[in-house]
C-alpha cells in the first residue's frame, strides 16, 4: 500500500504534536511510565494489603445498593 501526500502530511501533523506534547508534558509523561501500572478508567488502585473493600472498587454505591454491584458491566 503506497502512503499518500494526505497520509504524508497526517504523520507530519501528528509527529509535530507528538514532539509538542512531549515538550510541554515531557516531565508529566516520564513520571507516568516510570509507575508499573496506570489505569485508564481511573478504578481504585489499592495495595493487596489495603483494607479498601473490593466491591468498593466497583462502585460509588453505599448500603443495600451495594447488593446489585455484582451484576453491574463495571464489576463484570
Amino acid at each position: 500500500m503506497m502512503a499518500t501526500v494526505a497520509d504524508t502530511r497526517r504523520k507530519s501533523e501528528s509527529e509535530r504534536a507528538g514532539a509538542a506534547m512531549a515538550g510541554k508534558y515531557g516531565e508529566l509523561v516520564r513520571a507516568i511510565e516510570s509507575i508499573p501500572l496506570v489505569d485508564a478508567h481511573a478504578h481504585n488502585i489499592v495495595a493487596l494489603d489495603s483494607d479498601v473493600p473490593f466491591i468498593r472498587c466497583f462502585s460509588e454505591a453505599e448500603g443495600d445498593a451495594l447488593n446489585d454491584v455484582p451484576h453491574a458491566l463495571s464489576f463484570k
